[in-house]
């Protein structure tokens, strides 16, 4: 993808590039790894982490990044992407991603 954003700078003339949905599926995106399962339950434990160690204001952003991060996993466990649909708290948010992480490694094992 990298290369996809030197085309379009090359082509457009402009100072940046902007990518969202893209970005939060896959942060990776930007080392050259492609999406997988695999990639988005590492960058998800690795986000559990950091949402521990630094909590946003606001559960929903926990949340929001998390359905995205786990957006392939989640598509394969309805069960567990109703349960983080469901939870309201942090602390019920990260439980239910760090249940999905499990699920996803469990399924790749």
């Amino acid at each position: 993808v990298p290369e996809d954003i030197r085309r379009c700078l090359a082509a457009t003339g402009a100072a940046g590039v902007m990518s969202s949905e893209a970005a939060l599926e896959n942060p990776a995106i930007f080392n050259n790894k492609p999406t997988s399962r695999t990639v988005q339950t590492q960058l998800a434990r690795e986000y559990i982490q950091l949402a521990r160690e630094h909590p946003p204001r606001c559960a929903s952003v926990i949340k929001a990044h998390l359905f995205k991060l786990l957006y392939m996993g989640l598509n394969e466990a309805p069960h567990i992407r109703h349960k983080l649909g469901e939870a309201m708290e942090a602390a019920a948010i990260l439980a239910t991603a760090e249940e999905a992480c499990a699920a996803e490694e469990a399924a790749s094992a």
